[in-house]
């Protein structure tokens, strides 16, 4: 897993809200609201084994990177969120609709598995491919 940076959140959030940021007023916001938004994603980074919910590390500049997420929430969910963080008081109806986005994505990346496993046959199935007759 490669680590990407805060960079990567904020490049991401501008091509979501399709702005360009000429005055850095984004950018100068965007730090503490990617902290904001690992503190809330930590939990579901494939490195969170439970326990504290404080154990990333919290970034300083968007140059800093993002140690132990993974794409999905980096590239996939964390963009939404700071694009809703940014814009809400700009377009509160755009940044709403990027904020459910940033809830739906972080609901699906909650669900994805951690490893699959073999489901055991606990009833007794007759291989289909013998012609068994029920």
């Amino acid at each position: 897993m490669a680590n990407r940076t805060a960079n990567d959140i904020y490049l991401a959030a501008l091509a979501i809200m399709d702005e360009q940021d000429m005055d850095n007023n984004y950018k100068d916001r965007s730090v503490a609201i990617i902290n904001a938004l690992m503190s809330r994603c930590w939990q579901y980074t494939e490195n969170y084994t439970g326990g504290s919910r404080s154990g990333f590390t919290a970034i300083s500049s968007l140059d800093d990177e993002l140690v132990g997420f993974d794409d999905t929430l980096v590239l996939g969910v964390m963009p939404y969120g700071l694009a809703a963080a940014l814009y809400i008081g700009e377009d509160p109806l755009r940044a709403n609709s990027w904020q459910q986005q940033f809830e739906e994505n972080l609901f699906e990346a909650r669900r994805i598995p951690s490893g699959i496993e073999p489901i055991e046959d606990v009833y007794g199935f007759v291989n289909p491919s013998s012609f068994a007759r029920w």
